[in-house]
């Protein structure tokens, strides 16, 4: 039954061996990075990331292996993947590790974030421009409180007219 629940999971999820190489590959992590399941099993984690990870990575799977301490499991951590055709995009991983007779594994639940990221890049430019709008006017007092009364946002108008700096209101 788990088998299937990863075959059929949206996310990407990847299992590899105390080695680094991939032995478990799902759907999710063939749409997600474009290699089939025949072109992933036996290859190295490292085919998933982009080059500038691998040292880091090399460092952290030593670590692992000489210590069983691991600063990535348990953890859901933002990264960038490598699409089979080079292309870079932002994830989320999750790590978890796991050892048995057979030796050491561990199991990446790995998901698409690039909605998410433009979507956050979408409201910080729209921050952006609030902010401008409202920093340059200068001939009303705008600004903001939160509801215990607190004041958030101040611009150079209400400096002007209130006569106190934002530094000494917020």
């Amino acid at each position: 039954a788990a088998t299937v629940v990863a075959q059929t999971a949206y996310d990407a999820i990847v299992s590899a061996d105390g080695a680094g190489n991939i032995i478990s590959w799902n759907r999710g992590a063939e749409a997600l990075f474009g290699y089939s399941q025949s072109e992933a099993l036996g290859k190295p984690v490292t085919l998933l990331m982009p080059e500038r990870y691998a040292e880091a990575h090399q460092r952290g799977f030593d670590r692992f292996r000489a210590t069983g301490e691991s600063r990535l499991a348990g953890k859901i951590v933002e990264l960038h993947g490598r699409r089979k055709d080079g292309t870079e995009f932002p994830i989320a991983l999750s790590l978890s590790y796991w050892k048995t007779d057979a030796g050491s594994f561990h199991t990446s639940i790995i998901r698409d974030i690039t909605a998410a990221k433009q979507a956050e890049d979408t409201l910080r430019k729209s921050e952006e421009r609030f902010r401008l709008l409202v920093d340059g006017v200068k001939d009303y007092a705008i600004y903001m409180r939160e509801a215990q009364g607190r004041v958030t946002s101040w611009n150079t108008g209400a400096e002007r007219i209130k006569g106190y700096k934002a530094e000494e209101i917020l």
